[in-house]
């Protein structure tokens, strides 16, 4: 039961090959507001129910206990046959089963994450996690048969966080097809929208973007992996997102947070990427891996400020 009413998707098909799917490692790169995080509880009680134990993590242990509390909690509450599953529920941290546990840690500590051997790892935001102990979390599984993993987050820059993770999986992307000129395209912007509407970007007619269906671009890897976008958001309107975008394209870091946050994708604002060609190219002849004499050190940090440091040699 959701918000008083029998649970169903007619309204998200993009999630319904989500929930069917049964893979043992699933990465979810997403845009805000998509319903995964619904998706996560309602996977990790059903796994619960049918087969071993759950770990739910969320970057700090103070996310874990809001989301225990304020949604967790309430799931439970709010579906007699899932209340029926639980035994205890009053501890923020441990909810009991029966004989199975579900655990809710934060990334930032290491001894709460060392104490629980489970079957089943979801990594939620990923992308704002302490990533030094994300190994740690991995390794509860050690012991257990199923070795079952869903990491999921709003991305931010390319090539690390969730969009690293989304690299290795078989990357699947949500197709449309034009019910015009029966073209199969991917939702992306602008080329989708033409005043506040939803058009082909072919033929540039209204498109129903919810008749899709989800397409690996590389088929056979270990890891599933699905892009969620809120140009499939059946409650984000064109003009919603024109004029989001409208508001951000003057400002880098607005606009950072509209690529993240309402397309589901990495991004860099210009001049903010630090590129290893830049950085050899000013490297001096003495700082090499053969040399023993030292040399100048700069370390930078690029982010909404500049902090650079830079160490002389002796």
């Amino acid at each position: 039961m959701i918000n008083g009413e029998p649970f169903n998707l007619s309204t998200q098909p993009f999630l319904e090959q989500i929930y069917a799917d049964l893979s043992r490692h699933i990465v979810v790169m997403k845009a805000a507001q998509m319903g995964i995080s619904e998706y996560a509880i309602n996977k990790s009680i059903w796994f619960l129910e049918n087969c071993g134990d759950v770990l739910y993590v969320l970057p700090t242990d103070g996310d874990s206990n809001d989301f225990s509390a304020g949604r967790l909690n309430p799931a439970i509450e709010e579906s007699p046959h899932v209340v029926d599953l639980f035994t205890d529920v009053a501890n923020v941290g441990h909810k009991r089963s029966g004989n199975r546990n579900y655990y809710l840690r934060g990334s930032n500590s290491r001894s709460r994450l060392k104490s629980v051997p489970i079957d089943f790892l979801v990594l939620d935001e990923f992308e704002e996690m302490v990533q030094k102990n994300i190994p740690l979390a991995r390794d509860r599984m050690d012991a257990s048969p199923y070795k079952w993993e869903l990491n999921m987050s709003t991305p931010g820059v390319p090539e690390a966080g969730i969009d690293a993770e989304f690299a290795h999986s078989d990357q699947h992307k949500w197709l449309v097809r034009c019910e015009h000129c029966n073209y199969d395209q991917e939702l992306t912007f602008p080329d989708n929208i033409a005043g506040d509407e939803y058009v082909c970007r072919k033929c540039r007619r209204p498109i129903d973007r919810f008749h899709g269906q989800w397409v690996a671009a590389r088929p056979g890897a270990d890891i599933r992996g699905y892009h969620l976008s809120q140009l499939f958001s059946p409650t984000v309107t064109a003009a919603e997102l024109m004029k989001s975008y409208a508001l951000a394209i003057s400002n880098q870091h607005k606009l950072a947070d509209f690529y993240n946050s309402k397309l589901g994708l990495p991004y860099v604002p210009e001049g903010h990427k630090l590129e290893k060609s830049i950085v050899l190219s000013r490297r001096g002849d003495k700082l090499t891996a053969q040399s023993s004499e030292a040399g100048t050190a700069m370390g930078v940090d690029v982010g909404a400020l500049l902090h650079c440091t830079v160490s002389e040699p002796g």
